[in-house]
């Protein structure tokens, strides 16, 4: 079964749970403190294998998911079809360096919620959180 929980209309609320998965520590505890600071709840997995186990022990409580496209263990493609398989309504945004037509094309009938071109600042990285809600 899928989660029901939305993105709030404010920026977060409490109950907004957001899974950030990325293999470089840097950048995980720089979107951890972004989002933190923003009102949202946040889990870290440092590859698509520690993600997917994650998801598959929370998937309740995540209302998105953050996830980098090139990683060790499991990359982002073939967590994105795990995730997938997990709760097919899973609302995913896809990190990356290399630029959206390369990456985020060929994942949109994955599921692939919205796309974040790395490196990218801190409006850029709500307003993708902000996209995932549902038109009112």
């Amino acid at each position: 079964m899928g989660s029901t929980r939305q993105i709030a209309t404010r920026t977060s609320s409490a109950e907004d749970t957001i899974l950030v998965v990325d293999d470089n520590d840097d950048i995980r505890a720089l979107v951890r403190d972004i989002l933190t600071s923003h009102g949202f709840s946040v889990l870290t997995a440092t590859d698509g294998r520690n993600a997917v186990d994650l998801f598959r022990r929370c998937s309740g409580e995540i209302t998105a998911v953050l996830l980098d496209m090139t990683m060790p263990e499991l990359g982002g493609e073939a967590a994105l079809r795990a995730l997938r398989s997990i709760d097919s309504t899973v609302k995913v945004v896809l990190m990356s360096g290399y630029p959206e037509h390369t990456a985020a094309q060929r994942l949109v009938s994955q599921g692939l919620a919205s796309f974040l071109e790395k490196p990218f600042l801190p409006d850029g990285l709500l307003h993708a959180l902000r996209e995932l809600r549902p038109a009112a």
